[in-house]
């Protein structure tokens, strides 16, 4: 439940901040975007391989690696889209594989009501 907060809150406040970042809004949404769409294939991937927690303990450590070099490096405007996109990549292959660990963990009839349920919650 933890995991899913984190993930759900991370993957939707860096959607937010996509919009802030210095020049094209259309451009960096698509880059934004294209971004997780490459995180949410390798996640599924990744997960049959690696399994959840192992895949969510990666998926964190991307995400901690590029806001902490976004944190204490002195950056011009395109190293700033590359570190927040690596955050989103990082926080999207979370946000996939919470989905993914949850939909094995629970029997089909009652994994609608997880999901929402998981979801009010975070």
């Amino acid at each position: 439940m933890i995991a899913w907060s984190f993930s759900t809150i991370n993957h939707h406040i860096l959607s937010f901040y996509i919009k802030y970042i210095k020049g094209n809004v259309f451009s960096n949404a698509i880059i934004s975007s294209n971004a997780a769409a490459l995180a949410h294939i390798l996640s599924g991937m990744l997960y049959k391989k690696a399994g959840p927690r192992i895949l969510l303990v990666v998926s964190f450590c991307i995400a901690i690696v590029f806001a902490l070099l976004l944190m204490f490096l002195d950056l011009n405007e395109h190293a700033l889209v590359v570190f927040v996109l690596g955050m989103k990549a990082g926080t999207s292959l979370a946000y996939n594989s919470v989905f993914l660990a949850a939909y094995d963990a629970f029997p089909t009839k009652v994994s609608a009501s997880i999901f929402g349920l998981l979801s009010i919650i975070s």
